[in-house]
């Protein structure tokens, strides 16, 4: 027989509990140490990630105006003023360190 998978509720018990456990052999100070550099690492992956999503969203939107100019055979009027547009909105989202 298969054992039964854990609810999420018995999860997050256990999860405390071994928390608890660790901290108590560890110390305190350390511990926090410890889950403070994981919490940073994290939320820094999380944010590369977020930019990435971006800059491949400003791409794209790119790409899609040049895509319309062309079927739309706007090439040459619209189509500077579009690409303009389209530049200075990728200029606006990028930090100090990537102009």
């Amino acid at each position: 027989m298969i054992p039964s998978r854990p609810s999420l509720d018995e999860l997050k018990t256990l999860a405390i509990e071994l928390q608890d456990l660790v901290q108590s052999k560890v110390g305190t100070t350390k511990f926090s140490n410890a889950y403070s550099r994981i919490r940073q690492s994290v939320l820094s992956v999380r944010r590369e990630r977020r930019t990435a999503r971006v800059m491949q969203v400003r791409a794209s939107h790119g790409v899609s105006v040049l895509l319309l100019n062309f079927i739309t055979g706007n090439n040459q009027s619209r189509g500077r003023c579009e690409t303009e547009a389209s530049e200075k909105f990728y200029q606006e989202g990028q930090s100090e360190e990537e102009k």
